[in-house]
């Protein structure tokens, strides 16, 4: 087998040939594939298979640079332009879908997955390239094959999440995240404790301080957001006696969003409970927020996500409302203590009526089932006026309070 020192240099050989120059990844029984049949007969039919497609490699690309870079995995270097190999490309995946093979009575088939893309001047993007298109293959069908050029418009956006996942990790390792907090403001005249939400942000400077789109994009992309959301969690709890006293005595409460893949991990509750009980903070002062189209895409997992989480002593809280499908039937199962009207209804709340009776109906679900209502992103005062009169119970707006720096990163904490 050989390995990326030795391609790389073959390819710097290729590329002082006169001529285009496609380089094709073919995988063989994806591990998936294996593994379902893991019965001894079944796994010594996929190594014959294997067997079988490699000795079509190496005759069907006799003329072209053949490599065997894993067991069940080529690379080819082939000599031409995309529109000259792409129907050699097809043939040798329709002849190889012929083959079968009979063990016993049962019948096993190859699956293969191929990508392929141009081989230019830079080798480490045309292997980013390369796996993207086998990426894709795969989503696509069971014995597909991908084609990736370097101006692709969907590997380009892919690329640029990729490195956004870079940006993210230094973020992190480099302590530029900081935390700002924006009041949750009573509009029924209770006094109680002040109440906030938690807000990330991307300290890109001494005094550059920006929105995390990008890091949140990327971490969603490249599923790591678990890691962003304990590093939120970890840094609001080890500065939480401090801002707020040992207790919380000087909070109501404060909410975290978090994120659906975290949400939908069978660890993650676990996890955020040691983290919490690690800097003693007061379980009951931590309101969790998960977004409306997160808690309903499994209603059964969700319901009982959240039950571990009431049962841990967390607050919970629906965002978005009216985003994701609504269902109350569904809603009323969740043990919620706060459901958020998403800004979108608060900015056409005086001017369509159809919008007005969805926030009604809302508000009365709420009510009836005993919990707080918190309306997010209230354009103005006549519309705060409305919402305070229809009984909403919260704002968290700018126009009853804008964010603020609650802990500094801890890179620019002089």
């Amino acid at each position: 087998m050989i390995g990326l020192t030795q391609l790389n240099h073959i390819f710097e050989i290729c590329k002082g040939d006169i001529g285009d120059h496609i380089l094709l990844r073919i995988n063989i029984n994806a591990a998936a594939e294996v593994m379902r049949l893991s019965v001894k007969k079944g796994l010594l039919a996929e190594s014959d298979l294997t067997l079988m497609i490699e000795d079509k490699i190496q005759g069907y690309f006799s003329n072209d640079l053949v490599f065997k870079t894993e067991y069940s995995a080529f690379l080819v270097i082939l000599k031409g332009s995309f529109e000259h190999l792409q129907k050699k490309v097809a043939i040798f995946t329709a002849e190889c879908s012929e083959f079968e093979l009979t063990r016993d009575a049962i019948t096993y088939y190859p699956k293969l997955v191929i990508g392929y893309t141009p081989l230019d001047d830079d080798n480490g993007d045309a292997f980013s390239r390369l796996e993207y298109a086998l990426n894709k293959a795969t989503l696509i069908s069971g014995r597909a094959f991908w084609y990736i050029n370097k101006d692709d418009p969907d590997y380009i956006e892919h690329k640029r999440k990729r490195l956004g996942l870079r940006q993210m990790r230094k973020a992190l390792n480099e302590h530029e995240i900081g935390l700002f907090y924006q009041p949750i403001v009573s509009l029924q005249g209770v006094s109680d404790l002040p109440k906030y939400e938690l807000l990330m942000r991307h300290y890109q400077s001494e005094r550059e301080i920006t929105s995390p789109v990008q890091i949140l994009e990327a971490a969603h992309y490249n599923q790591v957001t678990q890691d962003l959301d304990m590093y939120i969690v970890e840094l609001l709890c080890k500065n939480f006696s401090q801002l707020f006293g040992p207790k919380g005595e000087r909070l109501g409460a404060i909410s975290i969003n978090i994120s659906g893949p975290s949400f939908a991990t069978p660890l993650f509750c676990q996890t955020l409970n040691e983290m919490v009980m690690k800097y003693h903070v007061p379980k009951e002062k931590l309101i969790l927020e998960i977004t409306e189209d997160v808690a309903t895409t499994q209603i059964d997992d969700a319901e009982k996500t959240m039950q571990s989480f009431k049962n841990l002593g967390f607050k919970l809280a629906l965002d978005d409302i009216g985003t994701g499908s609504s269902n109350f039937q569904n809603l009323k199962k969740f043990p919620l203590d706060y459901f958020k009207i998403d800004r979108a209804y608060c900015e056409e709340l005086l001017t369509d009526k159809a919008t007005r009776d969805f926030v009604t109906m809302i508000i009365d679900f709420a009510k009836d089932k005993g919990k707080l209502v918190i309306a997010e992103g209230i354009p103005d005062e006549a519309t705060l006026q409305k919402l305070t009169e229809m009984g909403v119970d919260y704002s968290q707006s700018f126009i009853t309070g804008r964010p603020s720096e609650l802990v500094r990163a801890e890179k620019y904490d002089n």
